[in-house]
């Protein structure tokens, strides 16, 4: 019995050892470190000059085009036009832009009257070389009742991101 118990301990051992295996294999690591993509403001966002009879809209396209719904009529000679950023960055890359869904517009003196503007549009493709000028529109919704004066919104930030 005893000769038997060996014979097992001594071929579990060559057992174990028999089936041990290692394999290396190797890789190298690398970077490439290209232009930031950077962002400045070249304009503002304007609706122009409106006059209001009833509820309506004003829609600044990021091409420059303004246009109105309902009961607002759209005046001359109010700078109307899209907001106009500068953009740099690594030639012919694609990017991400970024807008608030909504931002609002306050009346000078009196904050309390607000216009709302959202349905942000932007004309981003593909920096063009090293830049790009990134046109950025939007919609304002007018109910009928503001009263005249002068309404701007906060800063707010648009984002540009390398895709």
């Amino acid at each position: 019995m005893r000769k038997l118990l060996i014979v097992v301990f001594v071929l579990s051992g060559f057992t174990v050892c028999g089936y041990a295996q290692s394999n290396t294999a190797e890789i190298t690591a690398s970077v490439t470190v290209i232009q930031p993509i950077a962002i400045s403001r070249a304009a503002d966002l304007n609706f122009g000059r409106i006059t209001i009879g009833g509820a309506g809209t004003v829609v600044v396209s990021s091409g420059g085009t303004r246009t109105q719904t309902g009961s607002i009529t759209l005046l001359t000679g109010g700078s109307e036009a899209p907001g106009l950023f500068n953009i740099t960055g690594r030639a012919t890359s694609t990017y991400a832009v970024t807008i608030p869904n909504s931002v609002t517009l306050k009346k000078s003196g009196a904050p309390t009257e607000i216009i709302t503007a959202d349905s942000f549009t932007n004309n981003a493709v593909a920096l063009t070389g090293s830049s790009d000028q990134l046109k950025v529109g939007a919609t304002i919704h007018l109910v009928g009742n503001e009263t005249v004066g002068a309404y701007a919104s906060d800063l707010f930030a648009v984002t540009v991101a390398y895709n």
